[in-house]
């Protein structure tokens, strides 16, 4: 799972991050709050797991909020089905494994070529289709 790999990566950072890490892998699938994270380790300054929580978010695992109008600063983790965001596609390059070309006549005059493992999985397929349908576009623009 990406979330348990970011937290694993992140705690050999350090004690402190370790302790962050520990607490939050062990609050289940919600969103944590930077208090209810301080709440299990008050030996860790709220700066501290502020800045962890926005390592996270570089990991591309989720997103810190800021608490505004009485919601608490937070770190909400992306769910499964959320389209993976661009970089992160990138950096899955296709190691051993065979490629075949595939070509899709996306309207006339313009043809669309994708590059696939052979060995394609549905999953595989759902992300790229996620990650197609997350493009940015202007609506009603033909």
């Amino acid at each position: 799972m990406v979330k348990d790999e970011a937290l694993r990566r992140l705690a050999e950072e350090g004690r402190v991050f370790k302790q962050i890490a520990d607490a939050m892998g062990a609050m289940g699938p919600g969103n944590p709050t930077v208090s209810h994270v301080r709440q299990m380790i008050p030996t860790v300054e709220r700066l501290e797991i502020v800045k962890f929580m926005k390592r996270l978010e570089a990991e591309e695992v989720g997103k810190f909020m800021v608490g505004r109008r009485r919601k608490e600063s937070r770190f909400e983790w992306r769910e499964a089905g959320t389209p993976v965001p661009p970089t992160a596609v990138m950096r899955s390059p296709v190691v051993g494994s065979a490629r075949l070309e595939h070509r899709f006549v996306l309207r006339p005059g313009f043809e669309a070529t994708l590059l696939l493992p052979q060995d394609l999985t549905p999953t595989e397929a759902d992300r790229l289709a996620s990650f197609v349908r997350a493009l940015p576009f202007e609506r009603g623009v033909a």
